[in-house]
């Protein structure tokens, strides 16, 4: 494919000006865009174009696979990651620190951890958060005190998303 496309230098002019649903029969219509094309025949010059779309097409699945991968997370990275959070949460052991225990946190009710003394901040809105699922964890993570309200104990934040994806993956495979 690359070394037809390189035979003609205005390939990527010309799919780029006039790639839309008529491109094809722009190409059938007439003999001025077949010298633009890199190929002998109409049919070599639509199986070629085609080759095109369907090369993008999947160089873009291909990337979405590994954002979703990379948002999934990685349970023993996330394990490193939480070497950061050990100070104030316990997440082997229903014992809490100076923050409540993390045994069990994706799908638990927020605030409902027994004989810990929330902040009044999520106190409040424990009910409107609901469970802790990973779009939920992953914003309070993101920033506590934005989280809920400006009222928060918490002032660590992670700020790079794949951290946050490993930290919420190892916390979700405690629960297993």
């Amino acid at each position: 494919i690359f070394r037809r496309a390189t035979r003609c230098a205005t390939i990527g002019t010309l799919a780029n000006k006039e790639w839309n649903g008529a491109f094809k029969e722009r190409i059938a219509r007439g003999a001025r865009f077949k010298s633009q094309l890199p190929c002998s025949s109409m049919e070599e010059n639509m199986r070629f174009v085609n080759s095109i779309a369907l090369a993008a097409v999947a160089a873009l699945s291909l990337s979405a696979g590994a954002a979703s991968a990379q948002d999934a997370g990685d349970a023993v990275k996330g394990e490193k990651v939480f070497k950061k959070c050990q100070a104030c949460h316990n997440p082997t052991e229903a014992k809490n620190k100076v923050g409540p225990h993390l045994v069990g946190i994706v799908g638990r009710q927020a605030g409902s951890v027994e004989g810990y003394k929330y902040g009044e901040g999520l106190s409040a809105k424990a009910a409107e958060i609901g469970t802790w699922d990973e779009a939920k964890l992953d914003a309070y993570l993101t920033d506590p005190k934005a989280f809920v309200d400006g009222k928060s104990k918490m002032a660590f934040k992670l700020g790079k998303a794949d951290e946050r994806a490993d930290v919420i993956a190892y916390l979700k495979s405690l629960g297993q």
